[in-house]
């Protein structure tokens, strides 16, 4: 601004151009709900966001690009902003332009309608935060609220757990709708739309999260993005959600503990149980014992843990391979499902909970998994209707030409079958590459106990571009061989190599440096028989410290 010859006042600003539509056009199987950005549709994936911080101001850019990097190296491409926290900081906004990560953002209204005679202190926080957001080229679609509903209003499917539905029917029966109903519509449909229409007319708009346009969900009609709990509050197992079918999950999760060097930081050497007082208080979850929760999963699907920390080991396992068989199945669906982002990415002090990166930014198993499990491109073989079925996903815009390496091994690494076949990976796709009838493998007379699948996508250039394997029963019930497995931990330039080797199958192994600083570029993986594995380390210790304090954990040894 320029007043008599003089600059009174000077702004700079970075934007992007990019054009985003979010899609709610009919089918004949309900409703859609995608993000078309450029023109391409696009998979969303990613996790919600809530205060990085309980004390903001000790939030730095640093601090925020540890997360967003680690967010963005594990292939996320959307970050629901959720509604219960802050609007965040202009650096939150930079970190995810440059990082090409889209902001489902949510105004700050979370679990309740605001009174109708706030109207004007929302009008101008809205108009406020719109003018201040909306050159950002990572904003991707405005949000009114998170999970706000009211008595006599009709609700959403995803809101109630089910444990609670009978209770809220008997509430609800009779009841006369009150004045936040109307407050409601009045805030969300009317107050809300006009000023982000008037102002970001080309950034989309949806009321509430989770959003079926209050059509009536049926499992012929499936209509907008759902809030998904189940495993958590009611007690389903991880397996059933391969069954589930959405649009767009924006909400699902399960708690998984910290890394052991967090946990160290918070307690004393008798704290470090999972029923301590200190533990406990340190648990996140205030409605149910989140700890207990975690203990009854881990005895469903894994055998008793002899020790803390192999109860640390095994509750990071529950929430990453609770993402992953989720989320594989959800991009297995495409494009009937075209979303994914769990709850949560982060914590604003060090607990148990939701997040897979902790308060120190320590990603836990859940974290590394996701790397694999939101990889660009995807194989994931699933057993479905008597059958193995290896589906072949691709997030790419472009074909691509790969080999699919498909085997049946036992533990000790003996390849029982084997199938390769050429593949043309079809651009923006998920297309059953590979059948394989139980009679095929029953003639390489396998036993499920303790044989598994391997498959991997291989590209023109040899390098693997994604690799899953298959189990045929939940790991305590698996008879694996005792492997021994040999590390070289060696000094490249700037960084270490860990290589591992193993003489049997090494499932999900861990690997661990006390509390010493480290960042690795994978972890909680499956070491296969005499295939060794290169893992790129980046820490400031010595390579002595770090030869000092390496453990590795896999569950063939628990």
């Amino acid at each position: 601004m320029i007043t008599g010859g003089h600059t009174a006042d000077a702004i700079s600003t970075k934007a992007g151009l990019r054009s985003v539509k979010l899609d709610r056009d009919r089918d004949s199987l309900g409703r859609t709900f995608h993000f078309v950005v450029n023109g391409i549709p696009v998979f969303a994936k990613g996790a919600n966001i809530i205060p990085f911080d309980h004390f903001p101001t000790r939030m730095t850019k640093e601090r925020y690009r540890r997360f967003l990097q680690t967010a963005a190296d594990a292939h996320m491409n959307m970050m629901r902003l959720w509604g219960g926290g802050y609007y965040e900081t202009q650096e939150f906004y930079d970190l995810c332009d440059k990082l090409g990560i889209m902001v489902w953002q949510d105004f700050m209204f979370a679990n309740s309608t605001p009174p109708g005679f706030q109207k004007d202190n929302i009008t101008k926080e809205v108009e406020y935060q719109v003018r201040r957001l909306r050159n950002h080229p990572c904003i991707a679609v405005w949000c009114g609220n998170n999970e706000t509903t009211t008595p006599g209003a009709p609700i959403d499917p995803g809101l109630i757990p089910d444990a609670f539905k009978p209770l809220f029917a008997k509430l609800m029966s009779g009841v006369t709708p009150p004045r936040n109903y109307y407050n409601y519509y009045e805030i969300y449909r009317d107050v809300i739309p006009v000023i982000t229409n008037r102002l970001t007319p080309e950034i989309p708009y949806t009321a509430v999260s989770p959003n079926s346009d209050f059509d009536t969900q049926t499992s012929d009609f499936i209509s907008g993005d759902t809030h998904n709990y189940s495993v958590w509050w009611n007690n389903k197992d991880i397996e059933d959600q391969a069954n589930y079918k959405a649009r767009f999950v924006s909400e699902t999760g399960i708690q998984g503990f910290p890394d052991m060097a967090t946990i160290d930081a918070f307690t004393e050497p008798g704290d470090r149980s999972a029923t301590s007082k200190i533990m406990n208080a340190h648990q996140k979850n205030a409605l149910i014992n989140g700890n207990e929760v975690i203990g009854k999963i881990i005895k469903t699907e894994y055998k008793e843990p002899a020790d803390f920390a192999t109860f640390d080991y095994l509750a990071q396992l529950v929430q990453g391979e609770s993402l992953k068989i989720y989320s594989e199945s959800m991009r297995r669906r495409r494009p009937f499902s075209m979303g994914f982002l769990y709850w949560q990415l982060n914590d604003s002090w060090p607990v148990i909970s939701w997040a897979t990166m902790d308060y120190y930014g320590r990603p836990k198993a859940g974290m590394y998994m996701a790397k694999r499990f939101f990889a660009p491109v995807l194989v994931s073989p699933r057993e479905e209707d008597g059958k193995v079925n290896v589906y072949v996903v691709s997030d790419r815009a472009a074909d691509e030409k790969a080999s699919l390496q498909v085997r049946l091994m036992d533990f000790d690494g003996k390849v029982l079958w084997s199938k390769k076949i050429e593949h043309k990976v079809k651009a923006l796709s998920s297309e059953k590459a590979l059948s394989i009838s139980k009679e095929d493998l029953a003639g390489a007379n396998y036993d499920p106990e303790k044989t598994f699948i391997s498959a991997k996508l291989v590209d023109e250039k040899g390098e693997v571009v994604s690799s899953n394997d298959l189990y045929f029963k939940r790991p305590k019930d698996l008879k694996y061989s005792k492997s021994i497995i040999q590390t070289d931990l060696t000094k490249q330039s700037d960084h270490y190599v860990l290589k591992i080797t193993s003489s049997a199958l090494a499932p999900r192994t861990g690997i661990t440096f006390g509390d010493e600083e480290v960042w690795l570029s994978d972890n909680y993986i499956d070491v296969l028989p005499n295939e060794p594995v290169s893992i790129i380390i980046k820490s400031q210790a010595t390579l002595e410290q770090l030869k000092t304090t390496l453990k590795i954990k896999s569950l063939d040894h628990l």
